[in-house]
């Protein structure tokens, strides 16, 4: 493995998360952009080669598979099973911790 990061953009689609996403590909990191709908995200996903990955960041179900699949697709690999560590950079969008606050009426 090597020393590659990986960014997960989660709430991708604004934006910030737009911006976030091609300076991190530009910078060689791996991108992988998760929102509920990743629909949106293909115009994104083409120019950068990002992975897009469906995740209701506020499931935590949805959480545990979010890191499979990255684990599986980027190459990810956790400290817990004495693999090289890959640091990973979670990039959280304002916008989908907004929407919780208000679904949770704050």
């Amino acid at each position: 493995m090597s020393g590659t990061e990986t960014a997960l953009v989660v709430g991708a689609g604004k934006a910030p998360s737009v911006s976030l996403a091609r300076v991190c590909t530009a910078e060689g990191m791996r991108v992988a952009l998760v929102a509920r709908d990743i629909g949106k995200l293909s115009d994104l996903v083409d120019e950068t080669g990002a992975l897009a990955v469906r995740c209701d960041a506020s499931q935590p179900a949805d959480v545990v598979q979010l890191f499979g699949q990255v684990e599986r697709e980027l190459g990810l690999h956790s400290a817990d099973r004495g693999h090289n560590l890959t640091r990973i950079s979670l990039l959280v969008s304002l916008a989908t911790e907004r929407r919780a606050q208000g679904r949770r009426g704050a």
